[in-house]
């Protein structure tokens, strides 16, 4: 799964600046957090896009990416949150990657967004 729906580039820069140097150079460690999020976001929309990838509406491939991108960087944060400012600036992008992606899957569940 590795990949498909998303670059690691995407997990790095929904994650910010502050997230932890180590992990964000460990191409194993974002590729795992990737294939949480393909996960995921296939398990709460009910719809394998990772399969069907290729296949998938031009203009739903961005909100199922951005969906993608804000679990696996909400890993990455995770991962190390010292390097923020503070926890509370972690604990803010975290939730602001949660609703973002949260709002997409509830929109990706309609089954007349999700064609192939």
């Amino acid at each position: 799964m590795s990949f498909t729906t998303c670059a690691s580039e995407a997990i790095v820069r929904k994650a910010g600046k502050n997230a932890n140097s180590t992990a964000v150079a460990s191409g194993a460690l974002l590729s795992a957090y990737c294939d949480y999020a393909e996960g995921i976001v296939c398990m709460k929309t009910h719809k394998d896009w990772v399969t069907g990838w290729a296949s998938v509406d031009t203009y739903i491939k961005p909100a199922v990416t951005t969906a993608v991108a804000n679990i696996a960087a909400m890993q990455l944060i995770n991962y190390d949150m010292s390097g923020y400012t503070s926890r509370t600036e972690a604990q803010t992008m975290l939730d602001v990657l949660k609703d973002e992606a949260d709002t997409i899957i509830k929109d990706l569940r309609e089954k007349g967004l999700q064609t192939l």
